[in-house]
């Protein structure tokens, strides 16, 4: 006769459970670093546009704050759960400030991993950790030029960049995921004819509109035919592009782009994973009308119209506009309070670290094949979600979430 397993029973079975899984903290804790990170992204990018030594006329120095808030989480759930020490990520250039908050967080910036040594020459140098005070120098010096051997940041990644180890530089779009690539083929290569090779994974964050560079496609097949199991590339699905939105052609395109990209993909021989809806849509769908709300997510809306419904502050005016428009969520709009239907547009699954870090580690399963994570994203988080995106421009001094003093310097 079986009997119900006692509360203690059933607690250390979760513990054992737990501990056999990379996602040791919890969604709460990584959430908090995560915002930690992206503080400091937009300190660090309001600093260089707000340097002492500015003289008028200057250009602004950018740093593209949007495009690094939109690939907040995805970078997160890399560094804090998924990547090894032997893996190597190759960033969408636009994402560096926040890849270099990041390593900072975890006091991973080398001495010689800078200009003052060579970048590739790794043998005789000294890879101590660099101290917390140049850490901070390091992250005040963006787009700076060295004058004392100081470590400074490149604009994008930079084999310079005192953190460069474990990630490919990234200047132009299109070639970082391809160099990630070809690297995941020569250590399988290596592998394959006996080296000793250690297991690392290949991981390349996209920008959606980056996904339509040639050298992108030229190298789908090949990866796929050589069987590269070892290879993630991974989209930061923001619908946004430097230049505003993405307008696809839906009804000749048979879809959203995330659709066509998925198509793309499987005919040439990727797994796919769509990351699109946080844990909070998803039990909102087990509402009644749940599912009528999903399919307007995944199938109905246009890009730019879920844009659109994104820049509605009234909760009132979001809901009668949804009730005239698409009669059918009546029910759904019935189960729902204000406040759950205005978060249940922004509960994107690319800022759900439990659920990227999930995908990530499905993404390792199949050794045959590459394979692409489709992560729908936000291009700007916290109380600028207000505005559109100020991409390469740098956060205008009127933004509501920036909490900087005149210069106290980055650490707060």
């Amino acid at each position: 006769m079986s009997s119900k397993p006692s509360a203690r029973e059933s607690a250390t079975k979760k513990e054992k459970d737990l501990s056999k899984s990379p996602i040791r903290a919890p969604k709460e804790v990584l959430d908090r670093i995560c915002g930690r990170a992206h503080y400091l992204t937009t300190q660090m990018i309001w600093l260089a546009n707000k340097r002492a030594e500015k003289e008028k006329g200057d250009p602004k120095t950018g740093g593209h704050p949007a495009a690094c808030a939109s690939a907040l989480h995805i970078t997160g759930a890399l560094h804090l759960i998924v990547k090894s020490g032997f893996d190597y990520i190759a960033n969408k250039p636009h994402a560096a400030p926040v890849d270099h908050s990041y390593n900072y967080l975890m006091k991973l910036m080398l001495k010689n991993g800078g200009h003052h040594g060579h970048p590739v020459e790794f043998l005789g140098q000294n890879l101590d950790r660099l101290s917390q005070d140049e850490m901070d120098q390091a992250m005040e010096g963006l787009r700076k030029f060295a004058e004392n051997g100081e470590p400074v940041f490149q604009s994008y990644h930079s084999a310079y960049d005192s953190d460069h180890h474990g990630f490919l530089p990234t200047g132009t779009v299109g070639i970082p995921p391809v160099n990630a690539g070809y690297l995941a083929h020569a250590y399988r290569f290596a592998k394959d004819h006996g080296y000793d090779v250690p297991e690392a994974h290949f991981w390349s964050i996209l920008g959606d509109s980056e996904f339509r560079e040639g050298s992108v496609y030229e190298a789908i097949p090949d990866f796929a035919e050589r069987e590269l199991g070892n290879l993630t590339w991974i989209i930061d699905y923001n619908r946004q592009s430097l230049d505003g939105h993405r307008i696809t052609n839906k009804e000749i395109m048979n879809g959203t782009d995330d659709k066509r990209i998925e198509r793309t993909m499987v005919a040439n021989g990727w797994d796919v994973i769509q990351v699109r809806h946080g844990h909070k849509r998803l039990e909102l769908f087990k509402r009644p009308g749940g599912e009528v709300f999903q399919d307007l997510l995944e199938n109905q809306l246009q890009d730019y119209e879920l844009q659109s419904l994104l820049l509605v502050q009234d909760y009132a005016a979001l809901r009668k506009g949804l009730l005239k428009s698409h009669p059918n969520l009546k029910a759904f709009l019935e189960a729902v309070s204000d406040t759950e239907l205005y978060w249940a547009f922004r509960d994107f699954g690319g800022h759900d670290i439990i659920a990227l870090a999930q995908a990530m580690l499905k993404s390792k399963e199949n050794k045959r094949k590459p394979t692409m994570i489709i992560a729908h994203t936000l291009k700007r988080l916290g109380p600028s979600q207000r505005r559109f995106a100020w991409q390469s421009l740098g956060p205008p001094d009127t933004r509501g979430d920036r909490r900087t003093a005149p210069r106290t310097g980055i650490v707060v």
